[in-house]
């Protein structure tokens, strides 16, 4: 969207670029089976056959189980065994995770059913969101056995189960195994969360990454550095500062119009040209480069971070990049 302003014999273009986080229709994407991803792709529902789940059914006479911490173990040694003969990278054991995917074993094993998405803990998504863990991916097998060693191969044996274990984009892991009861005393109840967890970096951590990258950007393009004006800085702060959550397109044109008389035309020789940049994210590798700094004609900015939290309550920093053209 953009809006244009005359004064007097010149006019000044003032441009809105917004970066939009998770839940813009525009950066959707389709799931594939069993793989739930976060970040800049919005979370979707599952169609039908994307979930991947089963049963496999145990012997008649089943041995004493171990204590169910050596059986979680047991089953994460596999796992990476697992990876490692099909040349993967070993996953880091999470704690954090294993308490989620322990929760979900646990009501499953309560209610005597298997899934993803179960009241009034919801699906993984829901989960994660509720115990404060931010991923970019996220990815989730269930299953149901007499044994440690059926469920894995009943994973091994399974498209969508295999596709989570095997995947790249994930480094993470988190077991959980419940004991069934009653006529289910012989099952195990077996979750496993595959994770791409988010750094938080602070603010100004990603503020000064962003700067960086900006740079970057313009010294492979062959263009010259710009100038990080403190009036720029001042005034991006100001901004920031003021900007409610959540916002809209109507909030950043009002940005626009202060920035516009913060700095008057005529303030910096070098600018008629001003335009906005707004990025939410949860993780620095999340960052883009505005556009705008790729013209050679643009020559002068300034940047602000803040923390806000976004609509599932995670933490999510906002920054503001103002930037002066030719």
């Amino acid at each position: 969207m953009w809006c244009k302003e005359h004064r007097g014999t010149r006019s000044i273009v003032y441009d809105v670029r917004i970066w939009t986080d998770c839940r813009s229709p525009r950066r959707r994407s389709v799931i594939i089976p069993g793989l739930l991803v976060c970040g800049l792709i919005t979370w979707l529902p599952c169609g039908p056959g994307c979930q991947a789940s089963g049963r496999v059914l145990g012997s008649l006479m089943p041995a004493a189980d171990p204590p169910v911490a050596e059986l979680e173990r047991s089953l994460f040694s596999m796992l990476n065994r697992d990876r490692v003969r099909r040349r993967l990278p070993p996953l880091v054991f999470d704690p954090s995770l294993a308490r989620i995917a322990r929760d979900h074993s646990a009501k499953m094993a309560d209610l005597g059913i298997l899934g993803h998405d179960l009241p009034p803990s919801g699906d993984l998504k829901a989960r994660l969101s509720r115990a404060g863990y931010v991923v970019r991916k996220a990815r989730e097998n269930v299953a149901c056995a007499g044994t440690i060693e059926q469920a894995e191969s009943a994973f091994l044996k399974s498209p969508g189960h295999l596709e989570n274990i095997t995947a790249a984009d994930v480094s993470h892991v988190g077991i959980g195994i419940a004991r069934g009861s009653g006529s289910h005393a012989d099952d195990l109840y077996i979750t496993q969360i595959f994770a791409d967890p988010a750094t938080r970096p602070k603010p100004e951590q990603l503020r000064r990454t962003q700067l960086t990258r900006i740079e970057e950007t313009r010294r492979r393009s062959g263009l010259k550095p710009l100038r990080v004006d403190p009036l720029f800085d001042k005034t991006a702060s100001r901004l920031l500062g003021s900007l409610g959550f959540p916002f809209d397109a109507g909030d950043l044109e009002r940005l626009l119009d202060e920035a516009t008389a913060q700095i008057p035309q005529g303030t910096l020789n070098d600018v008629s040209r001003i335009s906005l940049d707004v990025q939410l994210v949860h993780d620095e590798r999340d960052l883009k480069v505005s556009d705008d700094v790729r013209r050679a004609r643009t020559s002068v900015l300034g940047t602000a971070a803040r923390e806000f939290r976004d609509a599932r309550g995670q933490l999510v920093v906002a920054i503001l990049t103002l930037i002066g053209s030719r």
